[in-house]
């Protein structure tokens, strides 16, 4: 079952375009669909009609307006960019630990750990955990570790027994 058609009176569009750009183009059309929508919208509608939703039946009936199609990506305005990196990023002191007692040939893998890499920590931890022999972490055969499937090598690990 699809969904029901909106159907929104040409004439009341065209006064809700001339209300909303009376001062000039907005920033970007979905700044006109949000304005025109909340005009347009019956008030014994539980929800309003979406900006799109509004901006098509524009384009549908041809109504001309002087707002322009917004740069892609993120505006100015928005809530931050959350950077994953540095929200997994490591405490310093923990860091200088990792650092310590890490053999120098791993410590460009603690150098990651430190930008927030959770694959270089589990490479790491399986390392640690093998004597530092890589060869040991990516033959390993302890199932039950919940990082067995994160190994190194374990890609290749299964495709050879397969």
């Amino acid at each position: 079952m699809g969904r029901k058609p909106v159907h929104i009176d040409k004439n009341l569009l065209i006064s809700a375009v001339a209300k909303v750009e009376k001062n000039g183009p907005l920033k970007n059309e979905l700044s006109l669909g949000l304005a025109i929508s909340a005009i347009v919208s019956p008030k014994d509608r539980p929800k309003p009609y979406s900006p799109t939703c509004v901006l098509s039946k524009l384009r549908a009936y041809q109504i001309p307006f002087l707002t322009k199609k917004g740069k892609r990506g993120r505006s100015t305005g928005l809530e931050p960019h959350i950077n994953k990196k540095r929200l997994f990023s490591i405490n310093k002191k923990i860091l200088d630990k990792l650092s310590k007692c890490t053999p120098q040939q791993y410590q460009g893998r603690v150098r990651k750990i430190g930008k927030g890499s959770r694959t270089a920590a589990v490479q790491l931890k399986c390392l640690e955990c093998s004597g530092y022999v890589m060869v040991e972490a990516k033959e390993c055969e302890i199932e039950e570790c919940p990082l067995w499937m994160f190994r190194p090598g374990y890609k290749r690990a299964t495709l050879e027994k397969d």
